[in-house]
């Protein structure tokens, strides 16, 4: 009898793709989320499967691009092994390779899966970099909650259930024909192709139009595409426009004597009748305006700090350009954006910036100057004490070491109550003093410590009862100030927003330039300075700050600044911001009515009139296309002065 001639040559690559792109499949399909799913630890499984058609072409939709991954992986493996085929030992190498490769993809896909679930999209070699000078215990009250029990399971019990599927065909295949294996290799084609098909389709015709429309780009590419030179950078057909060159005025005073000047304008005429002689700057930490009951008086989070806008200069249209703390840090302290086009932490800290920050001018005009946090500022290197700027400095680490609220530090009563005892302290002491003061508590995960019973059940839920705890203190705080007579300003702003995806869907912070993210309160408070109240619709952002406290300081700002005070005639009514974190490159800008984004990576671009759309709902671009055009234009110098201020770090 003659015998059947089988396929005896090395291992094949066919089954670890097939097997790889199964799995890669079978983990995005969680996400798909439709009525017949079982949910389970947050991740849906259906009971109906393998006879749900809307399920079936849904999860299509959302996982061609990881087939392409995977079946693309395996033919450059394939490749490799063929050309290597005279080699028995490199063969060999190669293909074992690929398994680890396709294990590590696999975990990575598990891992990739959650973080969409709460980014909203895939990880990116930018975020990994932002990330990468954290502190690693710092991260574990943010982690731990996404590391269920179930979520464990699947980064183990994925990987070894490959390994399986891949010995397992190997085993069945083994003594198959050439010719049947032919017939497998035909079929596996066809079904990748008729699965591509589906799901290009029904990725265009429906998640395209969603607002997790991320989830059908596959975790793998993303990131390794993210790594790449020409990825990072910011050029885009949409921003290589000619713009007129007063643009430049926006970000460059034509009059370097002017910018040492004190403006004056009316308001601030009327307000420096009564000077003060402190500054206190508290900076709220992850809080945007949304939430404050002085923005939106149907909030009832905030009632204590709506109750002293008596007192208060308020600024309605106010931003931080760029929803990462270290890089609003920059905008604050130094009047100065972040570099745009080297979005790492890496690549910049605090004590390289070439302009002085506010407590270094303050110090150097007889000022004591003071940091207080209830968190680690070092934590995302800041490198905000490496200068010397601030004389005095307590954390975390001094305030309450043995009461750690969470990973990222302690309950931010400690922090107000170092700030009174600093005050008492200070009652018979002559010289002026700047304090900036950092809270914690309302940065993820939102936590109570060891009082979390009854705070909320979920992350938003704990966020506001935080935020209502703070405004507590911020109320016995300024009531005492006023108690005193004292003749401190109080300067309240949040670094960055937050957002829950009760708007669009971004979640946290710095992945989006949506105003839940990046439009912050700007309080100016004193009993003396401001007896009646204001509200002031100028725009502005971070870059403002330092000059509009010296200039109710009746000081001169220094030149090398970029921003300008909020209270000048010329000061000019736009805010910028960007956001890079998550793979696009977002680029906006606020002016009057009108906010422009640009994704300049997509180049897609957006345009709302928030009079009467504050919410950015209705994307108006193609309405008012001379409007767009004007306010890239304002954005394309925007990036041209940016280069221009940090063409020393190109260098580097």
């Amino acid at each position: 009898m003659q015998k059947i001639k089988t396929n005896s040559k090395t291992p094949s690559l066919l089954w670890p793709a097939i097997c790889l792109a199964i799995a890669l499949v079978l983990i995005k399909a969680t996400y798909v989320k439709i009525s017949t799913s079982w949910n389970i630890w947050d991740w849906d499984v259906p009971w109906s499967f393998y006879f749900d058609w809307i399920y079936l072409t849904w999860t299509a939709s959302v996982s061609q691009s990881d087939l392409l991954f995977a079946l693309g992986a395996g033919l450059i493996g394939e490749l490799a092994l063929y050309i290597t085929s005279s080699h028995r030992r490199l063969s060999r190498c190669i293909y074992f390779s690929f398994i680890f490769f396709a294990v590590v993809c696999v975990v990575y896909a598990v891992i990739g899966r959650q973080a969409f679930a709460y980014f909203g999209a895939q990880l990116t070699a930018n975020l990994f970099a932002l990330g990468s000078g954290l502190d690693v215990t710092k991260l574990q009250s943010s982690i731990l909650p996404y590391a269920t029990p179930w979520v464990l399971v699947a980064l183990v019990g994925a990987p070894v259930l490959y390994l399986l599927s891949v010995w397992f065909m190997h085993r069945v295949s083994a003594g198959w024909s050439i010719r049947r294996s032919f017939k497998m290799h035909l079929t596996g084609v066809g079904g990748a192709v008729i699965w591509l098909f589906l799901g290009f389709q029904l990725a265009d015709s429906h998640w395209f139009a969603t607002q997790d429309r991320y989830i059908v780009e596959s975790p793998h590419w993303t990131f390794i595409r993210s790594t790449l030179p020409e990825f990072m950078e910011t050029k885009s057909s949409l921003l290589s426009i000619e713009f007129p060159p007063d643009d430049m005025l926006d970000f460059k005073n034509p009059i370097p004597s002017v910018k040492t000047a004190t403006f004056s304008a009316p308001l601030v005429q009327k307000l420096r009748a009564r000077p003060v002689k402190n500054v206190i700057l508290l900076v709220l930490e992850s809080v945007g305006s949304h939430y404050l009951t002085v923005y939106d008086k149907d909030s009832p989070v905030t009632p204590r700090l709506a109750a002293e806008t008596k007192n208060a200069v308020v600024f309605d249209s106010y931003y931080t350009p760029v929803g990462w703390t270290a890089f609003a840090l920059t905008s604050i302290l130094h009047a100065t954006p972040p570099p745009l086009k080297r979005y790492s932490k890496e690549n910049f800290s605090l004590q390289n910036i070439p302009t002085p920050s506010l407590a270094k001018v303050l110090k150097g005009r007889g000022y004591e100057t003071v940091f207080l946090a209830s968190g680690d500022p070092q934590w995302a290197n800041k490198g905000v004490f490496d200068n010397g700027d601030f004389e005095h400095v307590r954390t975390e680490l001094e305030l309450a070491p043995q009461k750690r609220n969470s990973s990222w530090g302690v309950r931010d009563k400690y922090l107000f109550n170092e700030i009174r005892q600093f005050l008492e302290g200070n009652k018979k002491d002559d010289k002026p003093f700047f304090m900036m003061a950092w809270t914690d508590q309302t940065h993820h995960p939102y936590s109570f410590g060891s009082d979390e019973k009854n705070k909320g059940q979920n992350d938003l839920e704990r966020y506001l009862a935080i935020m209502s705890e703070v405004d507590g203190y911020i109320g016995e705080l300024l009531a005492y100030l006023r108690a005193h007579n004292d003749d401190t300003l109080v300067v309240i702003t949040g670094d960055h927003g937050e957002a829950f995806r009760e708007i669009h869907n971004t979640t946290g912070h710095g992945f989006s330039v949506y105003d839940e993210e990046v439009k912050v309160p700007l309080i100016l408070w004193n009993p003396r300075l401001i007896p009646e109240g204001y509200r002031v619709s100028t725009v502005g952002s971070h870059v403002d700050l330092a000059p509009t406290v010296l200039d109710l300081l009746g000081q001169p700002a220094p030149a090398e600044w970029y921003g300008s005070s909020l209270f000048a005639p010329d000061h000019p009514p736009r805010a910028y911001f960007f956001a890079a974190a998550r793979g696009q490159y977002l680029l906006g800008v606020r002016e009057a009515r009108w906010k422009y984004i640009i994704d300049a990576r997509r180049e897609e671009e957006e345009l709302y009139d928030l009079e009467i759309d504050p919410l950015e709902q209705v994307n108006v671009s193609a309405d008012h296309p001379d409007r767009a055009h004007r306010l890239r234009q304002r954005l394309a110098a925007m990036l041209k002065a940016n280069e221009d201020k940090y063409a020393w770090m190109s260098m580097q």
